[in-house]
């Protein structure tokens, strides 16, 4: 194969017209039946030799007389009575396949109408963008400021500092469970979903730039915390994009904490990073569609849902199996890329202090990676360096002790930026 890649891609070509061709099987009264099972039997003859999967010879060989049988035309006997074939296991499949369609939309507009309802608890704030994005207060939240008193109507009252967390992809404000209670317990702690993700809409139009997540966080974090100091908090992509709303946030930001953050050189420089972002790129692309068709309850549970406190998990596997999330990583996907794969992109300016917390995990299997993140501490003119052992890139978040970890780390260095303001 790597001898000869041209014969290579056209062996591949090949076999994908040979499976795309099937239809016509049935298209064609069932003549060219035999020409195509002799051929997908060759196919799998060769994938039980090359590639050691002897099943799979045995497990589609075994369909071909239902193949021959249903793809033949309906034909009368010789019989006096003039019988027919029987076209009742056809029907009853189609029949199956039309509940299952009916039952997989059903669920899939059940989980919608879960998200929307969400916690009970939520806001709504709308960006010049047209976005509506969904927020909430960990802990205890604090009373709305009236318009006028130093903030937008809706901003948090209070004079101690605000902390807002940023997702990563494909994540949503309930992956900061474990984090968000502790640190809502001391500080004015905001959660909130980018637009398309949980009960946030997307109401852009045209095509998506990458500032669009950027402008939205930098809005938001205006709209909650009016004149207060203000804490970003990222994980993954989140880091990244905490770092462009300080930037643009100037010295209302007093520090920002990366959780096992994304770079913009990682996709260039990690060949373990560019090898996930080519095979995110193929999940992201069957996804929203798969989910929209009814697919849903199909897509296996995560393992992360299940290390969040048990009340959170019903939302957050609506979410996760939701296709408008997938469609929000899908768009943001795209500008990503663009945005890490262009050598010009460099780090922000970064004038606040940091904490950069690396999961263990992350650092073992990755050490491009792990350099990364030191050179974001070397970017800053304060900086912590902070490793969770045995934490991989969710487990920082979602498992119970390693968050605690986190959240300790969190809580200290917000009391350090913020020593001389008046808590709440």
């Amino acid at each position: 194969m790597r001898r000869y890649p041209r014969l290579t891609k056209l062996a591949a070509h090949g076999v994908l017209a040979m499976e795309c061709a099937f239809p016509l099987a049935y298209a064609a009264k069932g003549r060219p039946a035999p020409y195509l099972l002799a051929t997908a039997g060759a196919f799998h003859l060769v994938n039980a030799r090359v590639m050691g999967l002897g099943r799979f010879f045995w497990a589609f060989t075994s369909t071909y007389p239902a193949v021959a049988y249903t793809t033949r035309p309906r034909e009368r006997t010789g019989d006096a009575a003039g019988v027919r074939r029987d076209d009742t296991l056809p029907a009853v499949a189609a029949t199956a396949g039309l509940v299952l369609f009916t039952a997989g939309q059903v669920a899939r507009i059940r989980r919608r109408r879960l998200i929307e309802r969400g916690r009970g608890d939520e806001r709504t704030y709308t960006t010049a963008a047209g976005n509506v994005l969904s927020y909430r207060y960990a802990g205890n939240p604090p009373p709305d400021r009236p318009a006028g008193a130093g903030g937008r109507s809706g901003g948090a009252a209070g004079d101690g500092p605000v902390v807002v967390l940023e997702s990563g992809m494909a994540a949503t404000a309930e992956h900061w469970e474990r984090i968000a209670g502790p640190l809502g317990d001391r500080f004015t702690t905001v959660t909130y979903q980018r637009a398309g993700y949980g009960a946030s809409r997307y109401r852009g139009t045209g095509e998506y730039r990458f500032e669009t997540m950027v402008d939205d966080l930098v809005e938001l974090t205006r709209h909650v915390a009016g004149d207060r100091p203000v804490i970003l908090v990222g994980h993954s992509l989140g880091g990244y994009l905490a770092l462009l709303a300080a930037e643009r946030l100037g010295g209302q930001v007093r520090g920002v904490a990366l959780v096992d953050s994304s770079h913009p050189a990682e996709l260039r420089r990690s060949l373990r990073q560019a090898e996930g972002g080519r095979a995110l790129t193929s999940t992201l692309a069957i996804m929203p569609g798969s989910l929209r068709a009814g697919f849903g309850s199909l897509l296996p549970r995560a393992p992360w849902i299940d290390r969040l406190p048990e009340s959170v998990r019903p939302l957050a596997l609506a979410q996760y199996r939701d296709p408008e999330l997938w469609a929000a990583a899908r768009r943001e996907w795209r500008v990503v890329q663009e945005r890490f794969g262009d050598e010009s992109t460099g780090l922000p300016r970064i004038d606040v202090p940091l904490v950069v917390v690396t999961a263990g995990r992350t650092a073992r299997a990755d050490a491009v990676q792990a350099d990364l993140h030191d050179e974001f501490a070397a970017a800053a003119p304060r900086a912590q360096r902070h490793l969770i052992a045995d934490a991989d890139h969710d487990e920082i978040l979602t498992d119970a002790d390693r968050a605690a970890e986190v959240a300790t780390i969190l809580t200290a260095f917000v009391d350090d930026v913020t020593a001389p303001e008046v808590r709440r």
